[in-house]
């Protein structure tokens, strides 16, 4: 009887432990992409946007890669926060992903149109932090305040 109870309670950390791998591939591939292609899609989202002459005009999308790196690994740091907090593993996840963010900076300096950067690795690093306190604010949100009181960071 206790079975189906395991793997109900079990389901749900495998299928978010899916999306966390799904992410991590697709952060790599796209930090990885060759400086073309990203011109390429940024020129594509440009022209369906109505609005994208008056950006480009502002120079909104400067620091874009910025944006890009820490949405990603807020991703990432909200997703290892979700399946592993709490657990022992949580802080090796994270090094993990800090480890994965200096080594796609340092493969960029080898790829046709990119560059390494301390700015893009620093986005990373921040992403990850921001992803972690956000699952950790969103839990404790969800809990009755007398819960909270007693799980304090």
């Amino acid at each position: 009887m206790r079975r189906p109870v395991q793997a109900a309670q079990t389901t749900p950390v495998r299928w978010w432990k899916a999306v966390f791998w799904l992410a991590v591939v697709t952060t790599a591939v796209v930090l990885l992409v060759p400086g073309d292609r990203v011109l390429a899609a940024k020129v594509w989202v440009a022209s369906w946007l109505p609005f994208a002459q008056v950006l480009d005009q502002a120079n909104f999308t400067e620091h874009s890669d910025k944006w890009v790196h820490l949405g990603l690994f807020t991703l990432l740091g909200t997703l290892a926060a979700r399946i592993w907090w709490g657990l022992g593993v949580f802080k090796t996840a994270v090094l993990w992903l800090t480890l994965l963010a200096v080594g796609t900076e340092c493969l960029q300096h080898f790829i046709p149109g990119r560059g390494a950067s301390a700015a893009d690795l620093m986005a990373d690093v921040a992403g990850l932090t921001i992803g972690s306190l956000l699952w950790r604010a969103l839990r404790r949100w969800g809990q009755p305040r007398s819960a909270r009181a007693v799980d304090y960071l």
